[in-house]
C-alpha cells in the first residue's frame, strides 16, 4: 500500500460505510479516480463495495476501481468499474 501513497494515491477513507451492513477496508483517491482496495476479504469482496458505491461515484464525476491484496501484503490485481459490469447485490 505504501506503492500507492509513492505514485500520488491518497487516502480518502479508512474502513468506510458502503452499506448499512456492509463496509469497505481503505478508499483511496488521486485526481479523478477512486480506488477501493479490500485487504481482509475474499477477492469478490472489493467488486461487491464497488457495486455498493459504483453509481454515486460515477455520478461524482470520478473513474472506481476496485483491487484486493494477496496474502503477501502485494496488490493482486485492479479492475475498472463500469455501468454494465455491475452485479446486483443484495446485503442481508
Amino acid at each position: 500500500m505504501r506503492m500507492l501513497v509513492t505514485l500520488g494515491w491518497r487516502v480518502y477513507k479508512r474502513h468506510f460505510q458502503a452499506h448499512k451492513l456492509w463496509t469497505g477496508d481503505f478508499l483511496y483517491r488521486k485526481d479523478n479516480c477512486v480506488l477501493i482496495l479490500e485487504t481482509r476479504r475474499a477477492p469478490p469482496a472489493a467488486h461487491i463495495t464497488a457495486d455498493l458505491i459504483g453509481t454515486r461515484v460515477q455520478a461524482g464525476g470520478y473513474r472506481l476501481y476496485y483491487g484486493h491484496l494477496d496474502a503477501n501484503g502485494y496488490i493482486y490485481a485492479l479492475y475498472q468499474w463500469r455501468p454494465e459490469n455491475h452485479i446486483p447485490t443484495l446485503v442481508l
